[in-house]
């Protein structure tokens, strides 16, 4: 078959599956490569973990989350933020408006 008719019949296009059959002739693999980069200092355990606690507490500060949360490392405030906005949850002020009576 041609490339183009396998991009057919998965639904794919014919320079993807061009490209990984040039990768599995030269790799004989086709997965991907371990990349650069420092590793995450969570797992998606630890993630899925912060979120649920964010969602019980949600007008907790993010400080008073993070020595809540049980991780093995200290992660920066940064690192929490990321990882919340991540998860769909982000930071809201409320607004100052005069009380009614």
């Amino acid at each position: 078959m041609s490339w183009r008719e396998i991009g057919r019949q998965l639904n794919i296009t014919h320079t993807v599956i061009s490209r990984l059959i040039r990768k599995h002739v030269a790799t004989g693999n086709v997965q991907d490569r371990q990349r650069s980069g420092r590793p995450r200092k969570t797992m998606a355990r630890d993630d899925r973990m912060l979120l649920r606690l964010a969602r019980q507490e949600p007008r907790s500060a993010s400080r008073t989350l993070r020595d809540r949360w049980q991780v093995n490392a200290r992660l920066s405030l940064s690192t929490l933020k990321r990882r919340l906005k991540a998860g769909g949850l982000s930071s809201r002020r409320p607004i100052r408006r005069p009380l009614l009576t």
